[in-house]
């Protein structure tokens, strides 16, 4: 189990399931927290030998690699049927092929819960016929949808992981056109936290960048977060990070109803509707990009059409209901 420190995807996910397990008063659940994990090896070894002989269900929620070794350790104990393992991302069967890794080690899991269609059949492909979806989900409570205020500009807004390989850079490239060409139609405000080694680059492009603000993290904990999103207009999402599966931030904007301009990358066409709870572009392609991007400056009615959209497509991702499909396996 790993409790990133953070708010990342994997934390947020983790801490979801955990809140949810947590509310049954008939378990007893212990948490092997992995975090730092290389400073604190003996600790750690001992401390998942000692909760896994003790339970009577294991849930394995780790990054693949990190997931396969401890997966192996339980293949070793005989103890891969009363296992449950949460992939994480969105290409763990690309890395099982690529990487080489025992099959077995995940043939007798007693499930492996992915997070799209597109995953399981790659699973089943591998021969794996113990392959659930297990779709990304949040507890939030509703908002109502919000009439943004009129403007000639559309404010929009990138939430994530602040990284290249998020498309950050075609988004200040957009700006930068924009800006140009003396079109003042686009601001967009960045949330989340940056990394490490783009941080000083992505700090000189918002001060270089007219109509970009960064803005810091939320806490989805708090719904004022998603009172906060839902005075945007359209979420950027311009992905083409390897091991995007489904983003939290889908439904992070789907409960803030507002619509999402994103790559059609990985897994987005089966968690993004286009032109009902979003568009998608071509990947990598910045022209599709500036193009879709225009065509939603131009349309403000559908917009406003596929904000409502999202609001009502939101409620299929309540935790409390997505999270039920565990109790069977528990």
């Amino acid at each position: 189990w790993k409790q990133d420190r953070g708010p990342n995807g994997v934390n947020v996910k983790n801490s979801n399931i955990l809140r949810y397990l947590s509310a049954k008063e008939t378990m007893n659940i212990s948490v092997v927290d992995t975090y730092n994990w290389r400073k604190r090896q003996i600790a750690v070894f001992f401390s998942l030998v000692f909760s896994l002989m003790n339970k009577n269900r294991i849930v394995i929620s780790l990054n693949s690699l990190s997931a396969y070794r401890v997966l192996r350790l339980i293949n070793f104990m005989g103890l891969s049927s009363k296992t449950i393992y949460i992939a994480v991302g969105g290409n763990l069967f690309e890395q099982i092929i690529s990487e080489r890794w025992n099959l077995k080690v995940y043939k007798q899991l007693r499930v492996i819960f992915v997070q799209t269609n597109k995953m399981q059949e790659n699973g089943k492909l591998l021969g794996l016929e113990n392959v659930e979806i297990l779709p990304n989900a949040k507890f939030f409570n509703s908002i109502s949808y919000r009439t943004r205020e009129e403007s000639d500009s559309v404010r929009c807004f990138y939430l994530g992981r602040i990284i290249p390989e998020k498309g950050v850079e075609m988004i200040f490239q957009v700006l930068e056109d924009f800006e140009r060409t003396g079109d003042p139609r686009l601001e967009v405000d960045f949330y989340g936290p940056v990394d490490e080694s783009y941080k000083e680059k992505f700090f000189e492009k918002v001060e270089e960048r007219k109509f970009a603000k960064y803005k810091g993290t939320l806490d989805f904990n708090n719904s004022e977060s998603y009172l906060r999103l839902s005075k945007y207009s359209l979420c950027l999402f311009p992905t083409f990070w390897d091991g995007e599966g489904f983003p939290g931030i889908v439904v992070d904007c789907l409960i803030a109803g507002v619509p999402i301009l994103a790559s059609n990358w990985n897994h987005n066409s089966e968690v993004i509707h286009d032109g009902k709870t979003g568009l998608l572009f071509r990947s990598k392609r910045l022209d599709d990009f500036r193009q879709k991007l225009e065509f939603l400056i131009n349309n403000r009615e559908l917009l406003a059409e596929m904000s409502r959209n999202s609001l009502a497509e939101a409620q299929r991702f309540r935790a409390e209901e997505v999270y039920k499909l565990l109790d069977r396996y528990l």
